[in-house]
């Protein structure tokens, strides 16, 4: 999980926390909660933006994905685990993809999350 700071257009600019943090949610669960309280994180006056990395090792594929290889010879495609919900973009365009270098704004799907923040 990492945070940033967006800018005047909601893109990622800056890490709020520079240390990572990683965690394993329990198999078959739909969801988790994460305790950062001490990380004093402040929510600057742009927002926020919450990176969810997924790491894209073998053992993170679906069976699906697996098959998929095997049955049509895709290279390249693969679905990993954990995965997260996703909804419309047009309803809720504020998910961005890193990919090559750079940030791209996700234009299909945003990442759906709750978030419960307290003092």
């Amino acid at each position: 999980i990492h945070f940033y700071s967006v800018d005047e257009m909601g893109k990622p600019k800056d890490y709020l926390i520079s240390e990572n943090i990683i965690f394993k949610p329990k198999k078959g669960t739909n969801s988790s909660k994460i305790d950062i309280s001490n990380l004093k994180l402040e929510i600057p006056e742009n927002g926020l933006l919450i990176g969810v990395e997924v790491p894209k090792v073998k053992i993170n594929q679906t069976k699906e994905s697996k098959e998929n290889f095997e049955k049509y010879k895709v290279k390249g495609y693969a679905i990993y685990e954990p995965s997260t919900s996703m909804s419309d973009a047009e309803l809720d365009n504020d998910t961005w993809n890193y990919c090559n270098g750079e940030w791209r704004k996700n234009i299909r799907f945003s990442l759906a999350l709750q978030i419960e923040f307290t003092n």
